[in-house]
């Protein structure tokens, strides 16, 4: 995906929070298209409102964990 379809799904997604915040798979789905756009810091945060609405589900926290890793990774620590 380019980056232009990233933002327009971001903006998809904080509709369909805004309309149900506790639709989990927005944030998780969100949180990808910021992980794509290297805003870790923001994916990390969407990650952990998909976790905390469903924290039974492994791949939310997984996908956290692995972003987590990059972004340490990128800023050198």
């Amino acid at each position: 995906m380019a980056e232009g379809e990233y933002i327009q799904a971001i903006t998809a997604y904080d509709e369909a929070s805004k309309v149900n915040p506790r639709f989990n798979v927005a944030y998780y789905n969100r949180g990808n298209a910021y992980f794509r756009l290297d805003q870790y810091e923001r994916s990390i945060q969407d990650f952990d409102e998909a976790i905390r609405l469903e924290p039974d589900h492994e791949g939310y926290r997984e996908a956290k964990d692995e972003v987590v890793k990059l972004a340490q990774s990128a800023s050198g620590v």
